[in-house]
């Protein structure tokens, strides 16, 4: 059984991710990149590679970058350090395997606020959307990727409805 993740330290949930999607995906750990922007170099926690099992399924042939966090409450900021992180981990590159499709935080941002700051999430997931940056959800028996509510991919349902879910590059006033 799956611990609270808001409980979970990072190297837990870096354990965590890494036995749940091994079977679906290549993992390569702390990968070295250069944010577009600036050149400033970056270290994303995972680039994913689909396995052709989930390329037939539907799931795209290229890498995705995931950071993971955290959610035990150290600093008052984290939810918009966690975005911003996020953020310039899809805007950047990261050498031989490119510039990721999208980036997913895992565990989600909403583990970052408690339930009665919801409404913060509310106005965040567009952003992170159109960001390219989703989220990652591990349960006991499936795993999945959503941006905003909707549905990238599901390891038991295949891949979601929407047909450029996070691969859509938004610039300016879209």
């Amino acid at each position: 059984m799956i611990q609270d993740l808001r409980q979970m330290n990072e190297p837990d949930l870096k354990a965590l991710l890494e036995t749940h999607l091994a079977q679906f995906f290549k993992i390569i750990p702390e990968v070295e990149g250069r944010f577009l922007v600036d050149n400033t170099p970056v270290i994303v926690d995972y680039l994913l590679y689909p396995s052709e099992a989930l390329i037939t399924q539907g799931f795209d042939a290229r890498w995705v970058g995931v950071e993971v966090k955290s959610p035990i409450q150290k600093k008052k900021s984290k939810l918009s350090r966690v975005a911003w992180q996020s953020i310039t981990y899809a805007q950047s590159e990261f050498g031989d395997y490119g510039r990721p499709m999208f980036v997913l935080t895992f565990p989600s941002v909403e583990y970052f606020v408690p339930p009665e700051e919801r409404l913060a999430i509310y106005h965040m997931l567009p952003l992170l959307q159109h960001a390219n940056v989703g989220a990652l959800h591990i349960k006991e028996d499936y795993w999945k990727m959503t941006f905003g509510h909707q549905l990238y991919f599901n390891s038991r349902k295949g891949k979601g409805r929407v047909k450029n879910l996070g691969l859509k590059r938004n610039c300016g006033n879209f």
